[in-house]
C-alpha cells in the first residue's frame, strides 16, 4: 500500500458511486427539511408556545386563570396644558388585591415617568430655542433668523414634542419595519399585517400633523411599560410587540381623539417568574407546570417579541461541552478560512522563492506559469478546500438546526431562513461536486530528483505545454469559490438593521449610504494590507523554518507523493513493515509537529500584525489630531491676556470669560490638595486674576509669567498639561461661532447644553474609608488574612489583610502622596480649621483623635480620593455640574428657577446603591453614603436603593410615610421597590423623591445562574434617569474639573448645534472601540 508505484485499487472508490450516494443523501435531507417547513407553516396563530401553554397555575406564575382581574386607571395629565388630553392608561392584573391597588400601582409609575418625560420635552424646547437664537446671531443666515423669530412658544413646544416622540418610539418603528419585511412567511406564525405595521412606522416618523397630547401619551405609554416591566426593559423587542398590541386595541395611531391604553400586567412581565425559578440554560429542570424546561434568559424573552410570539418560549439552545468547540469554529469559520487562504498563497509563493531546499522551491515555474510542484499544489489545495467547505457546511446546517430549532422558520436577526439554508446547501453541494470534478480531472506529476538543479531537457514538465488544459477545472473551481465566498459574506450576518427609520434622517445623522460605503472600503483596504503583511511574514519567516522537512524527503513516507509532487525518497518509513516502527513514528510525529506549529503560527500572526498596524495607524491619527505629548510637563504655559499662546487658545475655546474657568480649575486643584495655597495663587496670578475673584490685582500682585509645570506636583502638572494640549481638538471641531459656541461667549445659551445623567452602580464597595480603617494596619496581626465572620476555620473564605503590619493605612497613603498630605495640612490651617500647618502634627492629631469633626471628614475624603472608593467616582462625576454652575449664562438660566438646584436640568448624578440599608450591606458604607449626600446636598446628586426584605425598618418606615402622604397606598401592597431619594438640608436626613414598586427582585434566578448584578443595579438607576445622554461610571473613576468643562463640547459629537433634525444623533456610543455585542440581538440593539 505504501510502496512506490503501487496502489490498492480495490480500495479506491468509484467517482460515480460517490456521486450517486451523495445525491441520495442530499435528496433525503431535502425531503426531511421540506416536511419540517410544511409542519411549521401549518401551525395556527392560536398555538401557544411551550412555556405559555404549560398551564399557568399559581405555583408557576403567582396567579390563576380564574383569579379576578383587577383594573386601575390613570389619566395622563402633565403640567403643560398643550400636552394635556383625555387619554388614560389602564392596568389589569390578577396579582393585585383590588382595583384601588391596581390604580395606585399604575399611578406610581405613571407619575414618575411623566415627570421625567416632561423634563426631557422642556430640555428639547430649550435646545430648539438656543438653536434659533444661534441662527439669529449668524450674519449669513438672515432668512433663517427671521423664520426662527416668527415661531411662537406653542410652535416650539409642538416641534419639541414631535422630536421626543420620534426619539422615544424609534425602536418601535424599527421593529414594525423589520417585522413587516417578513411578508407571508412571517405571517404564518402570527405576525401582524405588513401594511398595518408600515402605517405605524409612518405615523411615528411623520408625526408633524398629529396632536401633541396624543404624541405625549404614546411616548409616556412606552416609558410606563418599561417601568412596569422591570427587567423586561432589557428586552426592547418584547416591549415593541406588546406595545403594538396595546396600540392596536386602542384603535391604532391614526386618530387624535381620546384613547385608553390597556396594559396586561401578567403579559408584560411574562418570563420573569420563570427566570426567577430557573435560569440555568444548560439543564432541564422540572418546573411547577410539570414540564422539564431549559432555563430562560433575557435573549429568549427578547426574541419572543421580535418573533411575535403570544407567550415566552426558549428560542436558543446554549452550547455546552463539545458543542462549545464546534460553535467556536463555526462562528469563526470565515476568518479561519481567510487565514488558511493566506497560508495557501504563502505556500504557493514559497514554492518558487528558492528559500527552501532545491527540489522544493526551485524550478517550479513562475507565478502565472506554474510547473511541477506549483501545478500539483494548485490542484491539491483545491481538493482540500472543497473537502473542508463541504464538511463545514454540513456540520453548520446540522448544528444550527439543533441550536435554533425552536426558532427555525420565524423571522428574527440571527435566525437562518430558507434563503440561508439554500445558500449553505448550495455551498456544500458545489464544494462536494467541485471535489469530485477536480479529483476526476486531476493531472498530478512527480518532480524527478534531477530537476532540483535544472528545468531543461528531461526536466521540462510535460504539462506546461498545456497549462490551461491541465488547470482549467482547477481554475474554474477557485473562481467559483471566490465568487461564493464574497457573495455569502460580503454583507453583515445577521442582516444590518438601521436603528433609525427613514433614510433621510439617517443621512442627516451621518449614516448615509455613501459614508458607510466609504468607511467599509477603507476598512476592507486596511484588512487587505494586514493580510498581505501576514503573507510576507509567512513566506519570509515561517515556511523557511521547515526547509527540507516533510514526510517524503525526511521520513521516506510516499503516501502523498502524487499530490505533493515530491519524488520518492528512501527513509525510515519506506518499507511497509517499518511504518509502525519506532523510527518511522518518531520521524512522522516530529515533522508533523513542526508543520502544526507553522500552521498555528499562520493563524495567529494576524494578531501581531493587527496590533502593529493599530500602533502605526494610531500613531498617525494621534499626530494628525495633535495628541502628541499630551502630558508633557516640560512645555511652559503662557496665560498672559491677549499675549500668551495658551491664553489665546483658552479664550478661543471657552470665550471671553476664560479666566473665570481658570480660577475654578485652580481652586479645585487646591481643594483636592493637589497643590499648595501658594501654588494656587501662582496659577491665578499668571492669568492676571485674584484668588477670590472679587478685587482686581494690583500692579505689585500682577506677576504674569509663564507657568513652568515642572515646579508643580506631578499629578497636577500632568492634568494641566493634558488640559491645554487637548484644547486644540475642541477648537478645531466644536467652535464655529465664538459668540454662541463657546461656554462664556456673549450670546451663549444654556439651552444648547444637552442633559446628561451619570449613573454609578455600587454594591458593597468602600464608599469613604472609615476612621478605624485609616488607623488600623500597623499591628502584626493586621498583615494576616481576615476571617469574614471572625470565626476562622479550615476551608473558610478569607478577607484581605487590614494593613502591612508596619504602617497604619493612613501612613501608607501618606508615604505614597507625601506632598499632597502637606498641602492638606496647609489648606486646613489657612482655612482656620487647625492651629498648625505641620503635616506631622495633623497625622498625630488624627491618630490620637484630637481633630475636630470637619478635619476628620477632610482626612477621610483626602484618603478616599487616593484609593479605590465609590466617593472618588461620585465626587468626580459631580465636577461636571460644578463646572456648569460656574458659567455666567447658566447662573442666569437658574436664577429664573429658584426652586431648582444649580444645573439639575443639565446634569444629574445617580448613585445606584444596591445594598444600602440592607443586612447584606455595611453600616459604615451607609454612614459614608449619608455623609456624601449631605456634603453635596446643593448638587444634583441622588441615591437609588433597592427596598426589599432585609432592608432596615427605618427605611421601610420612611418610604411608607412618603407613599401614605401621597395617598392611595395600602399596607403590604409591595415587597420590592426602587427608591430615589436625596438629602434634605432642612430635615438633615434623606427625603424620598420617587418610589417604583416591583414584583421581582433585582437579580433573577438561582445559584450560580443569577442575572448579572451590576447590570441590574444600573437598570435600577436608569428608570429614574432624566438626561438625554447617559454616562455609566464604575466605582474607581475620578476626574479633573478642567476635563468637565469639555463635556458640553464632547456631547456635540452626538448632536451638533446646527443639526436641523434632532431626532437621531450622529452616533450612539462614545468610548473605546469595541464590539457592541447587542448588535445581533434585535433592531434596537443594532
Amino acid at each position: 500500500l505504501f510502496g512506490a508505484g503501487t496502489a490498492c485499487t480495490i480500495m479506491r472508490p468509484s467517482p460515480k458511486a460517490m456521486l450517486v450516494s451523495l445525491s441520495l443523501i442530499a435528496g433525503v435531507a431535502l425531503v426531511q427539511i421540506g416536511r419540517l417547513l410544511a409542519a411549521w407553516c401549518r401551525r395556527s396563530r392560536r398555538d401557544v408556545d411551550a412555556t405559555a401553554a404549560s398551564g399557568a397555575d399559581k405555583a408557576t406564575y403567582g396567579w390563576q386563570q380564574d383569579d379576578e382581574v383587577r383594573v386601575g386607571y390613570v389619566r395622563i395629565a402633565p403640567r403643560e396644558p398643550q400636552l394635556q388630553g383625555d387619554h388614560q392608561v389602564e392596568l389589569s392584573s390578577r396579582r393585585l388585591r383590588s382595583n384601588g391597588e391596581a390604580g395606585w400601582w399604575l399611578w406610581t409609575h405613571v407619575s414618575a415617568q411623566m415627570e421625567i418625560l416632561e423634563r426631557q420635552v422642556q430640555a428639547e424646547v430649550a435646545a430648539m430655542q438656543a438653536r434659533g437664537d444661534r441662527a439669529a446671531q449668524r450674519i449669513n443666515a438672515a432668512s433663517e433668523a427671521k423664520l426662527s423669530g416668527s415661531e411662537s412658544p406653542e410652535e416650539v413646544l409642538s416641534q419639541a414634542m414631535q422630536v421626543i416622540h420620534r426619539r422615544t418610539l424609534e425602536g418601535f418603528a424599527s421593529w414594525c419595519l423589520y417585522v413587516a419585511a417578513g411578508g407571508v412567511s412571517a405571517r404564518c406564525f402570527g405576525a401582524p399585517n405588513s401594511e398595518e405595521l408600515r402605517g405605524y412606522a409612518r405615523a411615528i416618523e411623520n408625526n408633524a400633523e398629529r396632536d401633541d397630547a396624543r404624541l405625549f401619551a404614546e411616548a409616556l405609554l412606552l416609558r410606563v411599560m418599561e417601568s412596569l416591566g422591570e427587567q423586561v426593559l432589557q428586552c426592547p423587542e418584547r416591549l415593541s410587540w406588546l406595545l403594538f398590541n396595546v396600540f392596536q386595541e386602542a384603535g391604532g395611531l391614526e386618530g387624535n381623539g381620546p384613547a385608553t391604553f390597556s396594559v396586561d400586567f401578567e403579559q408584560l412581565q411574562d418570563g420573569l417568574h420563570q427566570m426567577k425559578l430557573h435560569t440555568n440554560p444548560y439543564e432541564r429542570v422540572a418546573m411547577p407546570s410539570g414540564r422539564r424546561e431549559l432555563g430562560l434568559n433575557f435573549d429568549d424573552i427578547n426574541e419572543s417579541g421580535i418573533q411575535c410570539r403570544e407567550g415566552i418560549a426558549k428560542t436558543y439552545k446554549e452550547p455546552a461541552s463539545l458543542m462549545v468547540i464546534i460553535d467556536f469554529f463555526l462562528c469563526y469559520r470565515v476568518p479561519i478560512m481567510l487565514k488558511i487562504y493566506t497560508l495557501a498563497i504563502s505556500g504557493y509563493i514559497y514554492l518558487g522563492s528558492g528559500w527552501g531546499d532545491d527540489i522544493t522551491t526551485k524550478h517550479n515555474g513562475s507565478f502565472f506559469a506554474p510547473k511541477w510542484l506549483r501545478m500539483n499544489y494548485l490542484q491539491t489545495t483545491a481538493l482540500v478546500d472543497a473537502a473542508i467547505w463541504a464538511c463545514l457546511e454540513v456540520v453548520l446546517v446540522c448544528y444550527v438546526a439543533w441550536q435554533r430549532g425552536p426558532s427555525l422558520g420565524r423571522r428574527s436577526p440571527g435566525i437562518p431562513g430558507l434563503k440561508w439554508l439554500l445558500e449553505h446547501l448550495l455551498n456544500a453541494t458545489v464544494s462536494a461536486a467541485g471535489f469530485l470534478w477536480v479529483f476526476s480531472a486531476r493531472s498530478l506529476k512527480r518532480k524527478p530528483w534531477a530537476c532540483a538543479q535544472s528545468d531543461d531537457h528531461e526536466c521540462v514538465d510535460p504539462r506546461s505545454a498545456d497549462i490551461v488544459g491541465n488547470l482549467q477545472i482547477c481554475a474554474i473551481y477557485w473562481a467559483v469559490r471566490v465568487v461564493m465566498l464574497v457573495a455569502m459574506n460580503c454583507k453583515s450576518v445577521p442582516i444590518f438593521i438601521y436603528g433609525t427609520p427613514g433614510s433621510k434622517v439617517r443621512k442627516e445623522s451621518g449614516r448615509g449610504f455613501l459614508k458607510n460605503w466609504a468607511l467599509d472600503m477603507r476598512v476592507n483596504f486596511a484588512w487587505l494590507c494586514m493580510l498581505g503583511a501576514c503573507i510576507v511574514a509567512e513566506v519570509c519567516l515561517l515556511l523557511p523554518t521547515m526547509k527540507g522537512l516533510d514526510w517524503s524527503t525526511t521520513c521516506g513516507m510516499n503516501l502523498l507523493g502524487d499530490f505533493t509532487g515530491l519524488p520518492s525518497q528512501q527513509g525510515a518509513c519506506t518499507e511497509a513493515d517499518q511504518v509502525l516502527a519506532f523510527g518511522c513514528i518518531t520521524c512522522l510525529s516530529s515533522v508533523s509537529a513542526g508543520w502544526l506549529l507553522v500552521f498555528f503560527g499562520s493563524l495567529v500572526d494576524i494578531y501581531f500584525v493587527f496590533y502593529v498596524a493599530s500602533a502605526v495607524v494610531g500613531g498617525v491619527m494621534g499626530h494628525r489630531r495633535q495628541l502628541n505629548d499630551l502630558k508633557n510637563t516640560s512645555l511652559p504655559i503662557d496665560l498672559r491676556e491677549h499675549q500668551g499662546k495658551e491664553a489665546q487658545l483658552f479664550e478661543r475655546t471657552f470665550g471671553p470669560g476664560w479666566q473665570q474657568v481658570w480660577r475654578v480649575m485652580a481652586r479645585e486643584l487646591l481643594s483636592e490638595s493637589l497643590i499648595s495655597p501658594k501654588q494656587a495663587a501662582w496659577l491665578l496670578q499668571a492669568a492676571g486674576i485674584s484668588v477670590d475673584g472679587q478685587a482686581p490685582l494690583t500692579h505689585r500682585e500682577k506677576k504674569q509669567k509663564p507657568i513652568h509645570l515642572t515646579r508643580f506636583p506631578k499629578l497636577a502638572a500632568e492634568r494641566l498639561a493634558f488640559f491645554f494640549q487637548s484644547l486644540k481638538w475642541i477648537e478645531r471641531t466644536s467652535i464655529k461661532e465664538a459668540a454662541t459656541d463657546t461656554l462664556t461667549g456673549e450670546h451663549f445659551d444654556a439651552g444648547s447644553i444637552p442633559s446628561l445623567t451619570q449613573i454609578i452602580p455600587a454594591y458593597n464597595e468602600v464608599v469613604i474609608p472609615s476612621v478605624e480603617f485609616l488607623r488600623a494596619g500597623a499591628e502584626e496581626k493586621d498583615a494576616n488574612n481576615m476571617s469574614p465572620d471572625d470565626n476562622p476555620g479550615l476551608g473558610d473564605m478569607t478577607l484581605p489583610p487590614q494593613g502591612d503590619g508596619v504602617n497604619t493605612n493612613l501612613a501608607f497613603m501618606i508615604s505614597q502622596f507625601p506632598d499632597e498630605w502637606v498641602f492638606l495640612a496647609k489648606r486646613l490651617h489657612q482655612d482656620g480649621w487647625t492651629e498648625s500647618a505641620e503635616s506631622q502634627e495633623l497625622y498625630h492629631d488624627f491618630m490620637k483623635q484630637r481633630l475636630n469633626p470637619h478635619c476628620v471628614t477632610e482626612v477621610r475624603l483626602w484618603s478616599c480620593m487616593r484609593m479605590q472608593s465609590v466617593a472618588k467616582t461620585v465626587i468626580g462625576a459631580l465636577q461636571y455640574g460644578k463646572a456648569l454652575a460656574s458659567l455666567p449664562r447658566v447662573k442666569e438660566y437658574y436664577a429664573r428657577f429658584p426652586e431648582k438646584r444649580l444645573c439639575e436640568d443639565h446634569a444629574e448624578v445617580i448613585l445606584a446603591h444596591q445594598t444600602y440599608g440592607h443586612t447584606e450591606g455595611n453600616p459604615k458604607n451607609d454612614e459614608a453614603v449619608q455623609l456624601l449626600l449631605e456634603r453635596y446636598a446643593d448638587d444634583a446628586l441622588y441615591m437609588v436603593f433597592d427596598l426589599q426584605k432585609g432592608t432596615a425598618p427605618e427605611l421601610w418606615r420612611m418610604v411608607e410615610e412618603f407613599l401614605t402622604a401621597r395617598g392611595g397606598y395600602q399596607q403590604g401592597a409591595f415587597k420590592e421597590a426602587s427608591v430615589k431619594c436625596r438629602w434634605d438640608k432642612v430635615r438633615r436626613g434623606l427625603r424620598v423623591c420617587e418610589v417604583l414598586p416591583r414584583k421581582f427582585p433585582l437579580r433573577l434566578g438561582q445559584g450560580d445562574y443569577k442575572t448579572q448584578g451590576k447590570a441590574c443595579n444600573q437598570l435600577n438607576g436608569l428608570r429614574f434617569a432624566t438626561g438625554h445622554y447617559v454616562q455609566a461610571l464604575d466605582c474607581n473613576m475620578g476626574t479633573f474639573i478642567g476635563e468637565a468643562f469639555k463635556v458640553p463640547y464632547v456631547l456635540r459629537m452626538f448632536m451638533p448645534l446646527d443639526k436641523q433634525d434632532r431626532t437621531a444623533p450622529t452616533c450612539r456610543y462614545l468610548g473605546f472601540r469595541e464590539y457592541i455585542y447587542t448588535g445581533r440581538e434585535g433592531t434596537v440593539g443594532k
